[in-house]
């Protein structure tokens, strides 16, 4: 699977989790998660930038269980291979 897709899909499934969380506290994340989204930036390296941006906001969100985290973190390390920078 390609850097593209596999960056899509951790997208696509943690907007998903996000979607479980009471409509108020989701939409702020939500509309940060979507402008991550490849066919609103001009290429993957924006898309990863506009995803760590987004993440940072939903570090903040108290949610029991760690499956929110998971897919976070998830995403962030696709974020930071795209981009070239250390693990975090």
């Amino acid at each position: 699977m390609s850097v593209h897709a596999e960056f899509g899909r951790a997208l696509e499934t943690l907007l998903a989790a996000v979607d479980m969380l009471p409509a108020a506290q989701a939409a702020p994340h939500r509309a940060a998660l979507e402008r991550a989204r490849l066919s609103s930036q001009p290429d993957l390296s924006s898309a990863a930038r506009a995803a760590l941006e987004a993440l940072d906001g939903l570090a903040g969100v108290d949610v029991a269980g760690d499956r929110l985290e998971a897919l976070s973190e998830h995403l962030a390390a696709h974020c930071r291979a795209v981009l070239g920078l250390p693990r975090g």
